[in-house]
Order: structure tokens, then C-alpha cells, then sequence
């Protein structure tokens, strides 16, 4: 499991360019939900008569086919990859009901972003799946990270 943060920022770049008229604007949210559902798309199938007909003006015989809508390779999943802090430190003790009533606490909410299950083949070298941790006290962020970086072109999206 590797990390695709790139690829979601270019996914997250992708739709905003495709909705610029969207409010509110697409956010990394978006994207990421993009990327780890399944869609599934209607393209009308060009071999159908689509004559219209006369007193509705609709289609008569459309044929409608279903496909999955997948704009990247590669089995994309959604990853948390740390968490982040919502509430200031409170002092030892005072929050009822903690875990350790000697320790800092502090609520957090976890910090989503986009991961890939990749072969082994792929892998340049094992330092690839190696993840580190970086973390940011005074802004109450603490995450992972990996320096995976895809050795397979991979395509625009076509949002």
C-alpha cells in the first residue's frame, strides 16, 4: 500500500477545471470520493436507431450501455494516513472520561488521503514502502508519509 497524494491533487486540479461554474468549488473531499467509489457511467450506444420520435421528441429505440468510469490504472483506495487536532490541549485530568487521566488531551479527527495497492513488481526499491512518520505540534498535525512515486506514466483524467 503506497501513498497517491500526487494523484489526487492532479485529480482534485482535474475537477475544478471541468466545474469551474460549481458552488461550491470541488475540494480534496471530492476528489478523493471521485477516486474511491464505484462509477458507473451511461453511454449511449451509437449502433441504436436514434430516430426521435415525432410527437414526444425523444429518442425511439436508444440503447443505453453502462461502464465503470475509471480515469486512473491501479486499485486506488482511500488511506488515513494520521490525524489532525479540532480542540485546543486541555490539561491532565480535566476532560471527563479520558483514557489516561495523567496525559495532555486533545480531540482530532483523522487526516484522509489517497493510497494504491501495488504489485511488488512495480517497486523501484523497498525504500518506496517504507512510511515515515511527520509531525507538526503546533499546528495538532500528525501524519505518515511514503515516497512512492509512480514509475508508470499515468493519464490526465478525463473528468
Amino acid at each position: 500500500l503506497v501513498s497517491r497524494e500526487q494523484l489526487l491533487a492532479q485529480h482534485l486540479q482535474a475537477l475544478q477545471k471541468a466545474q469551474p461554474e460549481a458552488m461550491p468549488p470541488p475540494n480534496a473531499l471530492d476528489a478523493l470520493l471521485d477516486l474511491c467509489r464505484l462509477n458507473i457511467d451511461p453511454e449511449a450506444d451509437s449502433s441504436a436507431d436514434s430516430s426521435a420520435d415525432a410527437e414526444t421528441g425523444a429518442a425511439a429505440n436508444t440503447a443505453v450501455t453502462w461502464a465503470a468510469r475509471r480515469p486512473y490504472p491501479g486499485w486506488l483506495v482511500p488511506l488515513p494516513v494520521g490525524y489532525a487536532a479540532v480542540s485546543a490541549l486541555y490539561v491532565p485530568g480535566s476532560v471527563k472520561n479520558a483514557r489516561d487521566d495523567t496525559a495532555p488531551f486533545c480531540f482530532v479527527e483523522s487526516v484522509l488521503s489517497l493510497g494504491e495497492w501495488v504489485s511488488p513488481h512495480r517497486i523501484g526499491a523497498v525504500t518506496e514502502l517504507l512510511w515515515h512518520h511527520h509531525a507538526q505540534p503546533e499546528a495538532g498535525l500528525y501524519r505518515t508519509s511514503n515516497s512512492y512515486s509512480s514509475s508508470i506514466d499515468t493519464p490526465t483524467s478525463t473528468v
